[in-house]
């Protein structure tokens, strides 16, 4: 049990290469390929047992539910204890890897981009803009359930 919450959860975008997941170590993967007929097609691996499933397939509209016109009066001092509190859930998460490479289509608009990214790509690193047509965005953040447990204490 102490091993799950030792072990990090990786969420790993890449849109250059299509390749989008999430998996904690060797137990658990799950991936989203693209697939011709279905569009979305998700890969599961739980403890080396592979199975698939398609997410649109079973895809229902969802009914209309009825408003209420009673108005809920809520805090403010309760918005803000969520906001601290998801604040530091997300302090905890570490980005291994991080790079963007944009073009806007408008190129008086890349050419205002052009110093923030330069900026951004000297202070932090992986911000580029072109003038090609390429739009791409690599993420990798890695977390551990026990640093969120201890963002919660």
């Amino acid at each position: 049990m102490i091993y799950l919450l030792v072990i990090p959860v990786d969420l790993y975008i890449n849109t250059s290469s299509r390749l989008y997941y999430i998996k904690q170590g060797e137990l658990f993967k799950a991936k989203a390929e693209w697939h011709d007929d279905e569009i979305v097609k998700m890969r599961f691996r739980i403890l080396f047992i592979p199975f698939n499933v398609y997410p649109l397939d079973h895809w229902k509209r969802s009914k209309k539910r009825k408003e209420s016109h009673i108005k809920k009066v809520r805090s403010y001092k309760y918005k803000s204890e969520k906001f601290k509190k998801a604040w530091l859930v997300l302090r905890t998460f570490r980005i291994k890897q991080f790079a963007v490479d944009l073009d806007t289509g408008d190129c008086i608009q890349n050419a205002k981009l052009y110093p923030v990214f330069a900026f951004l790509d000297y202070r932090y690193g992986g911000f580029k803009i072109n003038f090609l047509g390429r739009n791409s965005l690599l993420l990798h953040i890695s977390n551990s359930p026990i640093r969120i447990l201890k963002s919660f204490i």
